[in-house]
This record gives C-alpha cells, sequence and structure tokens, in this order.
C-alpha cells in the first residue's frame, strides 16, 4: 500500500468490487456485519465501483463509501462508467434508466 504522496503515471493495485458472496469465509470473515469495504481499505489503496454500472450511486451511499476507507487517506475510488454512456445502446428501452442523467452522476460522486 502506499502511505506516501500519489505520483503521475502511478499504478495501483485493488480489486474490482467487494461484495462478493463467494468471498465470505474465504477472504472476508464470516461475520454478517462485517465491513467489506474497510477491510479491503487496509489491504489495497484503491478499488473499483461496480455497481454504478448499473445504477447511480446515491450521495448517502458515496459517504458511507467514504467512511469506510476514511482510515487509509491515500485511497481511491475506480468507478465504472454508467452502461448508458459505455454501452448505450445495452440499455435502450430501459425506462427505469437514469443513465442519461450525466450531471446527476457526476454530482453523486
Amino acid at each position: 500500500m502506499n502511505k506516501g504522496k500519489q505520483s503521475p503515471g502511478q499504478i495501483r493495485v485493488g480489486v474490482a468490487g467487494w461484495s462478493y458472496p463467494d468471498w465470505r469465509g474465504r477472504v472476508y470473515s464470516r461475520e454478517s456485519h462485517f465491513d467489506k469495504l474497510e477491510y479491503h481499505s487496509h489491504l489495497f489503496d484503491t478499488i473499483e465501483v461496480n455497481n454504478s454500472f448499473y445504477a447511480i450511486p446515491n450521495r448517502q451511499m458515496v459517504e458511507r463509501w467514504l467512511t469506510s476507507v476514511r482510515t487509509n487517506p491515500n485511497f481511491l475510488f475506480c468507478v465504472k462508467l454508467h452502461k448508458q454512456y459505455s454501452r448505450p445502446n445495452a440499455s435502450a428501452g430501459n425506462s427505469g434508466d437514469r443513465g442519461h442523467d450525466r450531471p446527476g452522476f457526476s454530482r453523486s460522486l
């Protein structure tokens, strides 16, 4: 984990997401109220946010993420772009899709 200052061209290694049921008891504790993101923030200094591909995270969710990683000041989130932008045809016709709300997506982060 990089405890120092960030530099240009830096490569970070982390995992793609943190909520995988099959990791319980292998990677994570078996406890039901275990903060998986906090656990990862002690091992890595970056993580990919996968759920943003499917739905725009709300402010409260993002604030919980930030609270979970508060002990690692160098922690970075790599937020996956919503499917509306990366795969415009994949979400066509989905009336519940908020992907068109680019300002909303940016504000939530």
